[in-house]
């Protein structure tokens, strides 16, 4: 019994060394080099504005998520297909305009963000690469990315009487529940990106491409612009949002 316990262990290890090295892989062919990583539980949920909410639990000691991203789009989305049962990793390159989600398991990697040159090279380059032939590649493209960071609670996620992206993450924020204390009723929801665009830019702006709010303990958010939009970021709401130009 030993001995068969001895060959799993050595047979896991082995697999999770050659699963690292992937994704070390991955990381290299990222022109731009990479801003973070983050390993842990998905869950996204498909949204009525043509965008797309992807929440991530990076700690395993918990059930909650702590990271999130938030892709806008001018048309609707393919939804993405997640499983909490799996691990994902999540690489953040440093120009913050698109992500690499990862599903090891699948040998799937998904391109979410906006569509650039550094998008386009780094797809090119992990396609070339003989130690990554086994990765399929899908894209999920817009004109927005926001990267947010916080804990949210996971049942409050899941359940949302809300529709919309920021009143979903600010129903479930656990770090400021003040933004939770602030929503109009569900009943009466309207897109929070709707109400007066632009008119509250804390940092951003017309011909802004990028802006980021920091938080206390850790928290806030930030957003990367397409062609055609500004960066618009309040702090006194915490949104990170993308504003069409006039």
């Amino acid at each position: 019994m030993k001995k068969i316990y001895l060959i799993f262990s050595f047979a896991m290890f082995s697999f999770l060394c050659q699963a690292q090295d992937k994704i070390n892989e991955i990381e290299n062919s990222i022109p731009e080099g990479v801003f973070k990583v983050i390993t842990g539980k998905v869950f996204s949920k498909e949204l009525p504005d043509t965008s797309l909410l992807l929440l991530i639990n990076s700690n395993p000691a918990q059930a909650n998520f702590n990271n999130a991203f938030i892709l806008s789009s001018e048309n609707k989305l393919l939804p993405i297909s997640t499983s909490e049962s799996n691990e994902y990793t999540v690489i953040i390159p440093k120009t913050k305009a698109y992500i690499l989600l990862i599903n090891k398991k699948q040998a799937q990697i998904s391109f979410i963000g906006i569509a650039n040159s550094y998008e386009f090279k780094t797809k090119a380059a992990i396609a070339s690469n003989p130690l990554l032939k086994q990765f399929t590649q899908q894209e999920f493209l817009g004109y927005g990315l926001s990267y947010n960071r916080s804990t949210w609670d996971a049942i409050k996620i899941r359940n949302s009487p809300y529709h919309f992206a920021y009143n979903i993450l600010h129903n479930a924020d656990l770090q400021n529940p003040a933004l939770s204390r602030n929503l109009s009723s569900s009943s009466v929801e309207v897109n929070p990106n709707l109400i007066s665009p632009g008119g509250s830019c804390t940092s951003g702006g017309t011909g802004a491409t990028q802006c980021s709010i920091d938080g206390a303990f850790g928290t806030g958010c930030s957003v990367t612009c397409g062609t055609g939009y500004y960066a618009c970021c309040d702090d006194n709401t915490v949104k990170c949002y993308c504003v069409k130009n006039p």
